[in-house]
């Protein structure tokens, strides 16, 4: 029986960087530059590091719909998912549906299953003839 090998998160080699105290929590307003600056360099490896790893996009997906984790993770921080969260409920407002519609199409997307796109059929002339009738009688009222 052959078992499957899974890739190693780019993460697990990049431990130093990753499990920094400085990365796991945002810094408090009465940091030192220092501070702020070891920060910077520790989120940009962290950032580069993310963006060459072969499972960004399930760890990113995997920590804005599925898990609610903190720290730096698939090279974002904790605002900057809530912010992604934000964005993505914005769109199923806009789109009239729930979250969960928005995050099944968006892990179908990922998945690579896309439903296969219907023809579209225009309409008869009876049809057009029905809303052209409904359109023009409703302005005609309007405009008496």
């Amino acid at each position: 029986m052959t078992v499957a090998t899974r890739p190693t998160p780019a993460c697990v080699a990049a431990a130093g960087v990753f499990c920094n105290p400085l990365l796991e929590e945002p810094l408090p307003s009465a940091a030192t530059g220092a501070q702020r600056q070891a920060r910077t360099i520790l989120a940009g490896r962290a950032t580069e590091t993310c963006g060459n790893c072969a499972l960004f996009s399930t760890c990113l997906y995997d920590a804005v719909v599925s898990h609610d984790v903190y720290g730096f993770v698939a090279g974002t921080t904790v605002r900057q998912r809530q912010e992604i969260r934000a964005e993505l409920e914005s769109i199923a407002q806009r789109l009239g549906c729930s979250l969960s519609t928005v995050k099944r199409h968006l892990r179908r997307a990922r998945n690579g299953e896309f439903a296969p796109r219907q023809e579209s059929v225009p309409p008869t002339v009876e049809a057009v003839l029905d809303v052209y009738d409904s359109v023009v009688r409703s302005s005609r009222r309007r405009a008496a």
